[in-house]
């Protein structure tokens, strides 16, 4: 068709098109500002940002620099030096030490990829996003995860979180933008690298499997495929440990430990005996062990006492809302889609545990979705509920720009 024959409709939605990609353009350039400008202004997030990125230097250079935490019969003891850190799965700080390899080896070199990969993370939104909605409605969401004060955060420390949060929203853009044998292979592929970086992706795999088993097709397709998720997932998750299956020469330190929490080679017992003891020390830490200051206690902002180099933000209008959202919803006899509830209901588990509020980064994204769809499906004459999102928005802009570091 010929420009003189393009019609005024046609025009109306390559000019609608134009506008929306020209919108999500500058999300995403916000995004990237907030997230990288004055990297390497602050002091290293202590202690999980300093020994994430000793973890990484070990992973991909040998430097046995670090320390490690000794958990046994109900006793925490620090172990130096001790690399490995055994408290999280390794991928997450193989990548900090890989962006600190590219990147250089200063506080930006190491942030700089989880930067740019918390940015990446405005368009996956947008993308889910415009399957549930229009191309208008989608960038609310994506412009929540553009400016969240938590994800912002997260995407500026050397920490796992953001690795964990990344491959767990490309699962599931994947799962809802491939079929066939890669709509199968992919989701668990990615969900596997996801709790490969920290195990709060196991969240994000409760969504997933669900999903699948509940989303509809034949009984054998319900029960194959999740099988083949948790396969793929599971085999992706071992063999991150690749490292500590062929470590180098075995250190001891301090008072003996089991072999185990030692340094490599370790045997596929070691591997097993080992997230037990993950299991172990994480239920003393967020069920047993010490009370962290939380989202009850502040529902609206946190930032992590005794650490002003390195506060953390979280900002949870977008949790709070999709409550009433949803009861109105109901009244109006809309039907969100099972996709975007399991994620939200998922996101939100970390409230019934002890622990910090980054937990619920996986929920922001989630019940951003919500809200958008929400608004946007909501069946009343008044409209006025539509305002919602933007009302969102802009107190996150306010909040976000009070509580900046001065």
């Amino acid at each position: 068709m010929s420009d003189s024959e393009t019609t005024p409709r046609h025009r109306r939605l390559d000019s609608r098109s134009q506008q929306v990609a020209l919108l999500l353009l500058s999300l995403v350039l916000i995004g990237a500002a907030l997230r990288t400008v004055d990297l390497g202004s602050r002091g290293y997030f202590v202690p999980d940002e300093d020994l994430s990125i000793k973890a990484g230097n070990y992973y991909v250079l040998g430097n046995a620099t670090g320390y490690g935490l000794k958990f046994v019969n109900g006793s925490l003891v620090l172990m130096w030096p001790h690399p490995y850190n055994f408290e999280h799965p390794p991928l997450g700080k193989v990548l900090i030490g890989l962006s600190g390899l590219a990147l250089g080896h200063t506080a930006v070199g190491y942030r700089l990829l989880g930067a740019l990969l918390g940015t990446v993370l405005i368009i996956l939104v947008f993308l889910i996003a415009r399957r549930f909605m229009s191309d208008s409605w989608a960038l609310f969401p994506a412009a929540v995860v553009a400016t969240d004060p938590l994800l912002v955060q997260l995407s500026r420390v050397a920490t796992p979180d953001i690795y964990f949060l990344f491959f767990a929203v490309l699962t599931f853009a994947a799962l809802i933008h491939f079929k066939g044998v890669v709509g199968v292979v992919a989701p668990g592929l990615l969900m596997g690298l996801s709790i490969a970086s920290k195990w709060l992706g196991f969240y994000a795999l409760l969504a997933l499997v669900l999903y699948q088993i509940f989303s509809g097709g034949s009984t054998a397709r319900r029960v194959l495929v999740p099988i083949v998720t948790l396969v793929i997932a599971a085999g992706v998750y071992v063999a991150s440990y690749f490292e500590y299956f062929i470590g180098g020469p075995v250190y001891q330190i301090g008072s003996p430990a089991p072999s185990y929490l030692l340094l490599g080679p370790h045997t596929l017992s070691d591997f097993i005996q080992l997230q037990v003891w993950m299991a172990e020390f994480n239920s003393y830490w967020h069920v047993a062990g010490p009370s962290y200051g939380y989202v009850f206690r502040s529902p609206l902002t946190y930032v992590l006492p005794g650490v002003s180099s390195a506060p953390v933000y979280a900002f949870d209008i977008a949790l709070f809302t999709s409550v009433p959202l949803a009861a109105l919803a109901y009244l109006s006899r809309t039907k969100p889609p099972s996709f975007l509830v399991l994620w939200s209901l998922a996101g939100l588990i970390p409230l019934f545990n002890q622990g910090f509020v980054w937990y619920l980064a996986f929920e922001i994204p989630g019940a951003a979705l919500v809200i958008a769809w929400f608004a946007s499906n909501f069946q009343t004459e008044t409209r006025v509920v539509r305002l919602i999102p933007l009302l969102v928005l802009i107190a996150e802009g306010f909040l976000f720009l009070s509580y900046l570091p001065k």
